[in-house]
């Protein structure tokens, strides 16, 4: 029962990194069409390093 809970935590993790990645990816595209300033870049580049370094983090766990 724990160990398919663990599992289950391990894969939220990774639907969790993936949203943020594509969030991010969707925030770049987004302010390269509409030309708005720099901080959408900033905003979009960091949520796919965040959604990268949790995806990571999902799969570096044990199973």
């Amino acid at each position: 029962m724990l160990r398919e809970l663990f599992l289950t935590g391990i894969t939220l993790t990774q639907v969790i990194g993936l949203c943020c990645l594509l969030w991010g990816v969707l925030l770049l595209v987004g302010a390269i069409f509409s030309g708005r300033g720099p901080f959408d870049f900033v905003k979009g580049g960091v949520l796919m390093a965040f959604g990268a370094y949790v995806v990571g983090l999902g799969q570096s766990l044990p199973r």
